[in-house]
Parts: structure tokens; sequence; C-alpha cells
């Protein structure tokens, strides 16, 4: 199942959106006299919304086609350090670290019948795990840390439209838990965790959003990033460990005939939260 093509419209006529806003902000932002002048540093502290995008986004059935990663919502949280770089405070490298935790579930079949794995996955001569009445669940967590450059629209008023391009380092991991209804003779009964093994890839992001200084110290901030999280460093192979799964994201039809389509990592993250201004330009 792709993401409602309504949704995904909603959230890029946002992301444009932001856009223009920063490229207007001299003739749109009006809503003070009082100016603070720029910090030299800006600590941002945000609360994110995370929404996967189609290659991502799905039904957990899906995960185990390859087609996607079987989630559909997420959250989490980022801090960025912005350090300005010239006398008017518009031109600002950054650094970022931040988490997300995507979530996806099933009430109605557990994906491996069994309730095990316990020869390899993806299985081999291109089979599949019979399923079985029952639910499921889908845990994947994303931390990221990486430098940026971004550029403040820095004008009259309180409000500072800003943009910015970033590099980060991905490590990817997960779990899914099923319970079965019924499972085979010796086969274990109850919920069962399998790990979705740990996994470093590189991506980049791109931030635009908007910050209010309500003091001199302090402002509330809103920020919008694209985040394309494996363009680099995908792979794939077939694993022999005990309930154990790779992330599997490089095409690779010689480990199973499904697996013809690299599965890509893409979303939109809504951040909201504080930041803190220190030094004066």
């Amino acid at each position: 199942m792709k993401l409602n093509n309504t949704k995904f419209h909603f959230f890029t006529i946002l992301i444009i959106a932001l856009f223009f806003i920063t490229n207007s902000a001299d003739s749109q932002i009006k809503f003070t006299s009082k100016k603070f002048k720029p910090s030299v540093i800006t600590v941002e502290l945000l609360f994110n919304y995370s929404q996967p995008l189609p290659s991502m986004y799905g039904q957990v059935k899906d995960f185990f086609d390859f087609s996607t990663y079987g989630v559909k919502t997420g959250f989490g949280g980022q801090i960025n350090v912005k350090l300005a770089a010239n006398k008017k405070g518009t031109i600002r490298p950054y650094g970022t670290i931040g988490y997300s935790l995507f979530l996806g579930n099933d009430n109605s079949t557990a994906y491996i019948g069994p309730n095990t794995i316990s020869t390899a996955y993806p299985l081999a001569n291109n089979q599949k795990f019979e399923t079985a009445p029952g639910t499921s669940k889908i845990y994947m967590h994303i931390f990221n840390a990486g430098l940026g450059f971004g550029y403040d629209f820095v004008n009259k008023t309180r409000w500072t439209p800003f943009l910015g391009f970033e590099g980060n380092l991905n490590i990817i991991f997960g779990t899914y838990r099923q319970t079965p209804n019924i499972t085979p003779p010796n086969s274990p009964k109850g919920e069962v965790t399998f790990t979705i093994k740990q996994a470093a890839r590189f991506g980049f992001g791109f931030n635009s959003g908007i910050t209010f200084r309500v003091h001199k110290l302090i402002g509330f901030n809103f920020n919008a990033k694209y985040k394309f999280a494996n363009l680099l460093g995908i792979n794939s192979h077939r694993i022999s460990e005990e309930n154990k799964m790779e992330l599997l994201d490089k095409s690779d039809p010689s480990i199973h005939s499904s697996l013809t389509k690299s599965r890509t990592i893409q979303y939109f993250e809504f951040g909201l939260g504080i930041s803190f201004h220190i030094g004066r330009k």
C-alpha cells in the first residue's frame, strides 16, 4: 500500500511553501518592529513528527515482500548547533544530531508462521515464510549525526527564516515483533522478537524553517527537513543467525527473486521546539 496521495501532496506543498516564505520574508513578515541582533551561536532543541515517503511507507506485508519497510508514522527529536560565520549572521554552518522511531503494525497476521528464524534470512531458493493469524509490529530506529551549511534571512523583525543543506551518517536498526494465534508443534509460543541488525548508511537532508525570538536569549523554532537516509553504503546479504534479519536495502535477486529493487529510506521531518541564542554579532 502506497502513501495516500492527498497526504503526500499535503506534505510536499508544505515544504515548498516554507521555501517561498524564506524568499519573501522581508516583504511578508512584519509582525513587530522589535529586532534582536543575530547570535553568535544558536542551539535548537526540537521534537519531531516524521512522515515516511512511499519508498519506506507501507504495510507490514511489504516489509516481507522487500518492497518497503512497512512503517506508517514516526516521531523523535533533534539538536542543531549553528555558528554565525559572518558579521551579519546570515551564513551559518551547523552540526546536527537526531533520532527517529518509525512504527508499523498489522492486527491480523503474523508473517513468520514458525515463530522463529532457525535457518537463514531471507530463506533460500526464493522461499517465503508461511503466515499465521496473529498480530505483528515493526519498529525502525534511525540515529543520525551530520554537518550542514545554512543561510539565515536576517530582517528587521523577530522572525528569521532559514534554509540549509546537511550530510548525515545514519545508524539504522530495528525490531519486528509478532504474536501468532497458532504455532506449529515444537515452535515458540506467544510473542517473539526478531532483530533487524544495525547498519550504517550515509545520506543528506534539505532543511527550511523559521525562528521567532521572544527574548534576546530564547526563541521558538519550526523546522522542516527532507531526509534521504541511505543514499550511500546500501548492502544486502543472507545471514544465518537465529531470529536475526538484515536491512536488505540493495537490490540483489541472487539472494531472493523478490529483491529486485533497492529500498530507499526517505522521509519528511517536522520539528517544533525552543532555540537558545548565545552571544551577539
